[in-house]
């Protein structure tokens, strides 16, 4: 089933625990081996009671048991799992006596860390990558990245709430963050779905920000089982995303360097003191400003740090710092893109490695006259490219590309105009 998910572009993900259920066969074999936390008294299994029936729990400070935990991960890894979702390990038996000493008070915040580094490098041994889907942590999980938020209601006021974390997340060091889009908890009863139109406007903002997720309770989260308009305008925006995955994975590859893929303003404007207390607006990577609306339809401020921007949907030109009123429709993300910007665009795909990224296209946003530096990276090459803005005449150059890649230079008021990669284009 495995093979045949993935020659359809699927890539699997298993829901994965660090607790032992006491009537399974793993818990024998782990007590009877000493690799589960004891109890201070008795000598049994330190008991777990946070989810589900009572359950054993990894003793992660023993080397033996990681490698145990870890050899079965490898072999799911190994029938083709594409990454493991390190569920749960926030609960911590009070009265397990770990393998190296360590008080249970101690490392109830560690455990977690414990756990998803077994996991993360379980699946660098098989697959090459490192990558888990987590949801606690701790100081330093950042090193095993992806972690999401946790199980949010499905109200606006959730979705903003996820937004803050997901931000606070990335201010504390993490490259990577994300939340479950349309919430996770049904209101008033938990297996309500959300309303299509929190649906929407969670998705949009989703599709846009470092790593996206549609997970709920019981209620589908599906796009098609929201009816349209939502299914059509969750395609555009999962379709917006693939195209832009040359752009975000650039600014990807800039998370060893300590630089998030979505971020809060004020990281790119420290000094500008309005941006210290904005949590509802946040940069994906370098050049795209995105402000989601928290309401089905209707209008909301938005700051404008300083520089120019472009409206993403209509090309009109804003001069930052300032704030700015902006309506928009259900099916509109306010959506902007800095001045001086080179945004690489790949085609239409249906899934992330459907095939290659080529052939690539370039939106230009010109800003002021002069010359800028941009650059595109994947795993097989490392391009740059110069624009520079003359007056009417642009010009991007760069590369190395083995064809002519079409290059559209946006403008207010006006289409965009058309040319190649490494020519003159004339704006009048």
């Amino acid at each position: 089933m495995i093979a045949e998910l993935k020659a359809l572009g699927f890539r699997l993900s298993l829901w994965v625990s660090p607790y032992v259920p006491l009537d399974s066969e793993m818990r024998a074999d782990g007590e009877h081996k000493g690799l589960l936390l004891k109890a201070r008294e008795g000598g049994g299994p330190a008991l777990v009671h946070g989810f589900a029936k009572p359950s054993a729990a990894v003793d992660f400070t023993n080397p033996e048991a990681v490698e145990w935990f870890k050899a079965k991960t490898r072999k799911l890894l190994e029938m083709g799992v594409a990454v493991i979702k390190t569920d749960f390990a926030e609960d911590m038996p009070d009265d397990a006596l770990p393998h190296d000493g360590t008080p249970a008070e101690q490392l109830h915040n560690l455990y977690p860390l414990l756990y998803q580094r077994a996991v993360f490098e379980a699946t660098q041994d098989v697959h090459g990558y490192g990558l888990i889907w987590g949801r606690s942590g701790y100081a330093g999980s950042q090193r095993y990245p992806v972690h999401w938020g946790g199980d949010p209601g499905c109200t606006f006021e959730d979705m903003a709430a996820s937004l803050r974390g997901a931000l606070s997340w990335i201010l504390s060091g993490a490259a990577f963050a994300s939340f479950d889009m349309g919430g996770f908890f049904g209101i008033p009863t938990l297996t309500d779905p959300p309303s299509p139109e929190l649906y929407v406007r969670w998705s949009q903002m989703g599709l846009l920000f470092s790593h996206a997720r549609a997970h709920g309770h019981t209620a589908p989260r599906e796009p098609w089982a929201y009816g349209e308009p939502a299914l059509s305008i969750f395609r555009r925006y999962a379709r917006l995303r693939y195209r832009l995955l040359p752009y975000l994975y650039t600014a990807a590859r800039r998370a060893p360097e300590g630089v998030p893929l979505a971020r809060p303003l004020v990281y790119d404007h420290p000094a500008d003191r309005t941006t210290w207390h904005i949590d509802d607006e946040y940069f994906l990577g370098p050049d795209l400003l995105v402000a989601p609306m928290f309401v089905a339809r209707g209008r909301r401020d938005i700051y404008l740090p300083a520089g120019g921007w472009y409206d993403f949907w209509t090309d009109r030109q804003f001069d930052g710092p300032r704030w700015i009123t902006y309506d928009a429709e259900l099916e509109t993300l306010p959506l902007f893109v800095r001045a001086g910007a080179v945004i690489p665009m790949g085609p239409e795909l249906e899934y992330a490695n459907q095939r290659s990224w080529d052939p690539l296209s370039f939106d230009v946003y010109p800003g002021a006259d002069g010359i800028t530096e941009s650059e595109l990276t994947d795993d097989h090459r490392h391009l740059r490219f110069q624009l520079t803005v003359e007056g009417p005449r642009v010009q991007l150059v760069g590369g190395p590309l083995d064809y002519e890649a079409a290059v559209r230079v946006h403008r207010p008021g006006t289409r965009p105009a058309v040319g190649r990669l490494g020519q003159p284009i004339a704006l009048s």
